[in-house]
């Protein structure tokens, strides 16, 4: 089940990959979709440069790269785990791991609180959450995973009703 979060993340994500594929210079450096300091977003991509039409018409064209080439299911798992609780509040960790055989050059988390808990500092990751909503997606240093490699973001909250963990929780992963 994918809330709107998941959609709108993806969606915003394969639109950058569209222009990103419109516009990569030769250059192996100017392919990575994403830069530092940024919080891990897209970065801004340059003008397409304006070339005149080659001599030759009889020239091949290049086959336009897919964007709807599935990710394998299971390529990204996520595994939640309340650290600590107390009256009202509670620390718990999130482990991201990269199960295909490629590199990451992002991922994102989400789930949802059934019972009104609340995140209110997190670490290790970009948080979004809207009601029960929540979505975590990667930092500007920890996006890229080796196959099998992980990472984990931490948080604290609070809740109203009671703590238990999320029954579903689904990682997306982005590769090169």
């Amino acid at each position: 089940m994918r809330s709107s979060l998941a959609g709108a993340v993806t969606s915003v994500l394969a639109a950058a990959l569209a222009i990103q594929i419109a516009v990569v210079p030769s250059t192996p450096a100017a392919a990575e979709p994403y830069s530092g300091g940024d919080g891990g977003r897209p970065a801004a991509m340059p003008a397409p440069m304006t070339t005149s039409p080659g001599p030759s018409p009889s020239s091949p064209t290049a086959p336009t790269p897919s964007l709807t080439t599935p990710v394998p299911a299971g390529a990204c798992t996520a595994t939640y785990q309340v650290i600590s609780s107390w009256p009202e509040g509670f620390y718990a960790q999130v482990d991201v791991r990269n199960n295909s055989g490629s590199h990451t050059v992002g991922w994102s988390v989400v789930w949802r609180y059934l019972h009104g808990q609340r995140i209110t500092h997190l670490w290790g990751g970009i948080l979004r959450q809207e009601g029960d909503r929540v979505g975590v997606g990667h930092a500007d240093w920890n996006g890229v995973l080796a196959p099998g490699g992980t990472t984990s973001f931490g948080f604290i909250g609070g809740w109203t009703e009671s703590n238990p963990t999320p029954n579903i929780i689904t990682c997306t992963a982005w590769f090169r």
